[in-house]
């Protein structure tokens, strides 16, 4: 490898993601960023600061370490993206051949809709401790009621402004703005308003007037939701749920851990914590429970922009004696956790 530029992990995945940011949109070359972060954090961690001191052992018990934590199906995906980039760094000769090899993606299970989900019980749980305790009205607490009433993906969440925050029509809207920044997944076919029940809109309404930070974005834009530098990307956004739906907010630890010690509690801790739960399992977890509601899976496509069949097929788990249930129910009675009297 004699000539080529001894690249840092950290280097390598930059250069890989700018070549790859050509052809894919920018949310996924975000989620591709997400996880070889992981990766690139690992290698520094371990002290290896250059590509070409990476070995074919190195990769294995980085993987053996990921496995110890992630999901078979997060697992998938993550050891996809870093054989590939691991392909691509052994093309340009930076990396030894043979290491990528190594990479060994578990397969994915056979019904990915089997995924693990935010269960309605414990939504309703979290919704009601955020409600009535000292945390209402938290960016975790508005995020969370975001996410779960209106079923948005991430990409939606973080293109959100306060412009697009009605308060007295009560609902939100999804605009895609690639030219500042930022995108929905289907394009322009992503852009909606999807109304919101008044104690969500109470809860949003506190969080902008007490907690929200007074910041811009890069473009001048006003986010809905906040860092302190400004929007979020997509990848602070799963943080900040992993740590929203940490379940030792409202109770004792499901794994007898205590919360001052535990190295699964923090704002960039939470996705190792078994009972935390991505942005993308609150989204499952919300379509289930609004199909489950009763709510009719044409009227559940349209607020969470996702076809009938999607939801059919990866999302459309519903208990058939619940939903005979909620047909006696009137629609504006089925996305609430409370007896007011909300929009549809």
């Amino acid at each position: 490898m004699s000539g080529a530029r001894n690249l840092s992990p950290a280097e390598a995945v930059e250069r890989w993601l700018d070549k790859r940011s050509i052809e894919l949109r920018d949310q996924t070359v975000e989620t591709h960023q997400y996880r070889l972060k992981l990766f690139a954090d690992w290698c520094e961690e371990n002290e290896i600061e250059t590509m070409d001191q990476l070995t074919g052992w190195d990769v294995d018990t980085y993987e053996t370490d990921r496995r110890s934590i992630a999901t078979q199906i997060t697992l998938s995906k993550e050891l996809g993206t870093l054989k590939n980039f691991l392909e691509w760094a052994e093309g340009i000769g930076v990396l030894s051949e043979g290491v990528a090899e190594v990479v060994d993606p578990p397969k994915m299970p056979a019904d990915p809709s089997s995924n693990v989900k935010l269960a309605p019980s414990d939504a309703t749980t979290l919704i009601e401790f955020y409600r009535s305790s000292d945390e209402r009205a938290s960016r975790s607490h508005a995020l969370l009621e975001l996410v779960w009433f209106t079923g948005a993906r991430v990409g939606g969440i973080r293109s959100l402004d306060v412009r697009d925050y009605f308060s007295d029509e009560q609902y939100v809207r999804f605009v895609h703005r690639p030219e500042s920044g930022t995108v929905l997944k289907k394009g322009v076919d992503g852009q909606r308003a999807v109304a919101l029940p008044s104690a969500v809109c109470d809860v949003l309404d506190e969080y902008i007037a007490q907690n929200r930070m007074d910041v811009y974005d890069d473009e001048g834009r006003q986010p809905l939701l906040t860092s302190r530098m400004g929007r979020p990307t997509g990848g602070t956004v799963r943080d900040w749920m992993y740590y929203a739906t940490a379940p030792c907010h409202h109770g004792p630890c499901p794994h007898e851990k205590d919360p001052a010690t535990c190295d699964w509690y923090g704002l960039t801790l939470g996705s190792k914590c078994p009972s935390t739960r991505s942005p993308h399992q609150v989204r499952t977890g919300a379509v289930t429970w609004m199909r489950n509601r009763g709510i009719p899976r044409e009227v559940v496509k349209e607020r969470v922009n996702a076809s009938e069949r999607t939801i059919e097929k990866h999302y459309d788990k519903i208990d058939p004696v619940a939903e005979m249930e909620a047909r006696r129910r009137e629609y504006a009675d089925q996305i609430r956790l409370e007896d007011t009297e909300d929009k549809k």
